[in-house]
Parts: C-alpha cells; sequence; structure tokens
C-alpha cells in the first residue's frame, strides 16, 4: 500500500513539472497573455525602432502676412522612419509653429522654422513675415505704388456691405494703373470679388459684404509699374 501511495506521490510530481515546463515553454512562445505588452511600444518583441537618414522640408523659404499660416511638411527617409520630428522657430513672436508644423505669421519681420530630430539631422525654412497696412473706413487715401503689390486691411461690420471707390491714370490725373481685388482671410485665399478689376472709366466704384470684421485688400500694377493713385473704402 505504501508502495502505490509513493508512485502515486511520484507520479503527480512529475505531472506538475511536465505541465510547469509546457507553461514556460508556451510563455515563450505565445507571450505573456496575463500581461500584455502594447504592441506599438518599444519592448514588444518584434518591434524595431527605424532611425532616420535624411529629412527634407516641402519648403525652403515662406512668405506671411500678419495672421496668415502656412502648412510644412517634414520628409522622412527611409520612409518608414520611425524618429519623432521636433519643431522651432528661431523668434516665435514674428512667426509661430506647431507641433505639426503649421506656422502663423504674428508680426512683420523674419524667422527661421526648424525641423529636427538630432543635432546632425535637422532642415530649416526661412519664414518673412509682412504686416498689412491700415486703412481707416471712410478715409481717402493717396499712395504711391511701385512695381510689387501693395497690401491693406480695413476694420469692417461683419455682414455689412461696403464700397472701394479708386483713382489711377484712367480718366484722372494720377500716373498708376492699378487693379484691385478684396479677401476675407489674412492668407488671400478667399476673395470677394470674382477676380480683380482695374478702372475702365476713370473712377470705378465696387462694393463687397464683410465677412468678418477685417477685410484685406490687394492693389496691383499693370501696364506701368510706378505711379500714385487714390482709395477709399465706405
Amino acid at each position: 500500500m505504501n508502495n502505490r501511495r509513493r508512485m502515486a506521490s511520484y507520479q503527480a510530481c512529475a505531472l506538475l513539472l511536465a505541465l510547469s515546463a509546457c507553461a514556460i515553454s508556451c510563455s515563450n512562445l505565445f507571450g505573456n497573455y496575463a500581461n500584455p505588452v502594447d504592441p506599438n511600444s518599444s519592448s514588444y518583441q518584434g518591434h524595431e525602432s527605424v532611425a532616420a537618414t535624411s529629412l527634407y522640408l516641402n519648403s525652403s523659404s515662406l512668405s506671411l502676412f500678419v495672421g496668415g499660416t502656412s502648412q510644412l511638411t517634414a520628409s522622412l527617409i527611409p520612409t518608414n522612419a520611425t524618429d519623432k520630428v521636433v519643431w522651432s522657430s528661431s523668434d516665435s513672436g514674428v512667426a509661430s509653429v506647431s507641433s505639426s508644423g503649421k506656422v502663423t505669421g504674428l508680426a512683420e519681420g523674419t524667422a527661421t522654422i526648424t525641423a529636427k530630430i538630432s543635432s546632425k539631422l535637422y532642415s530649416t525654412c526661412s519664414v518673412r513675415v509682412y504686416d498689412y497696412t491700415t486703412l481707416n473706413a471712410g478715409t481717402l487715401y493717396y499712395n504711391t505704388i511701385y512695381s510689387s503689390s501693395q497690401w491693406f486691411k480695413v476694420a469692417v461690420v461683419k455682414g455689412q456691405t461696403y464700397s472701394v471707390y479708386w483713382e489711377d491714370k484712367v480718366g484722372s490725373n494720377y500716373t498708376a494703373y492699378v487693379s484691385i481685388c478684396v479677401y476675407a482671410d489674412a492668407n488671400a485665399t478667399t476673395a470677394l470679388w470674382d477676380g480683380y478689376y482695374h478702372a475702365t472709366k476713370g473712377k470705378p466704384t465696387k462694393t463687397f459684404i464683410a465677412q468678418s470684421t477685417t477685410a484685406y485688400i490687394c492693389v496691383e500694377p499693370y501696364l506701368s509699374g510706378y505711379g500714385s493713385y487714390r482709395l477709399r473704402v465706405y
């Protein structure tokens, strides 16, 4: 009887040892399912970090107006690189940049936006921010234009209709030929007119409906690149 009991005890111990070995083997093979590891974490078996060898930006220079924005995009080589790109601005008072690369013009001046992985791997973009010249509604302005466009902003009441009046060389004593368009946003992407208009009968007037509390006006020279004109928003 004692022999049978000892034999049964030996068999039970052997079974426990076999089950323990099987459990360890399955844990190594399939992972610890009682305490699973996030497959996106670096400690996950089979997850490998891929180092970038090159970093490029979609633009090396930008021109913005105060309040305007532009999206920079960083491209890594190889394309499956897992490095994190850190964005920064050399002058956050002139131009700020978000963690996703969105640049916002804040004040007139220049700044450098940097997308960086390490001290040896980075790329930069030069940003020039311009400010609009402020016009007061109802005031008649005498301006001189050269070869480049002029940009203005005027405080308005949303939903109200305003008129833009200007005089240039056509049918008057002023010396510039200019064309004008009005925009709803600082990026000049939403035009309130269906294009640029220039004088055909001397003293044109055209209206727009304000979409926000600020309207943006672009004056461009044509035919000749220098001269004088008058402008009023009312």
